[in-house]
């Protein structure tokens, strides 16, 4: 491109629009590719009803209005195809990375909008039966990324003699825990709760 050099440009509008026609012009070296952002984290209660919008303006006066489609974990999710995804009640099912795709006469765009992270209250739950060597199992459900402790006693109304079973952090929503010692305990009871980082 030179300077002072001239440029028709033509345009039609769709279905006999008229208006202003803006140009956007680049002159000089492109853009040097750069690394895409990963898209927000947004962290919601269990049953707290959360909108995501397609874009930072969800309004449009396209012609004709794009069309939308939403996924989750890159499965399509059935019905949405709004400029924006209501999550009524979520839970840890609705937990994972949402995009939309936008699909307009020009093209088409790929919107990564949010990770969606639903909190979830810590329970603990026994498995039915020991294991053929005395091993009894746990299954813990929480938060991914929170911290925890599993106790153990002997006596469940005892004050005191809670012993540190597990101190982690969630690596998932839930997890199994081995009792390994449970062999040599007639009976033993077990809580779990939450642990702030050391």
């Amino acid at each position: 491109m030179n300077a002072g050099q001239r440029f028709l440009v033509v345009a039609d509008g769709i279905q006999g629009e008229t208006g202003v026609l803006r140009i956007n012009w680049l002159i000089g070296d492109p853009a040097k590719p750069g690394s895409i952002p990963p898209p927000p984290i947004v962290r919601v209660n269990e049953g707290e009803a959360t909108s995501l919008p397609a874009v930072d303006d969800v309004s449009t006066n396209a012609v004709p209005p794009p069309a939308y489609h939403w996924y989750r974990d890159g499965l399509l999710i059935p019905a949405a195809n709004n400029p924006w995804l209501d999550l009524p009640a979520p839970t840890a099912r609705d937990a994972g990375l949402y995009y939309v795709v936008i699909t307009t006469p020009f093209g088409i765009i790929t919107n990564y909008v949010a990770t969606v992270e639903v909190k979830i209250p810590f329970s603990l739950v026994g498995l039915p039966d020991r294991l053929p060597d005395g091993i009894f199992d746990l299954q813990v459900s929480g938060t991914p990324g929170d911290p925890f402790v599993i106790q153990s006693t002997l006596d469940f109304f005892a004050l005191f003699g809670w012993f540190d079973m597990v101190v982690g952090t969630m690596p998932g929503y839930t997890i199994t825990v081995s009792d390994t010692n449970a062999w040599a305990k007639p009976i033993q009871f077990y809580r779990v709760s939450s642990t702030p980082p050391p």
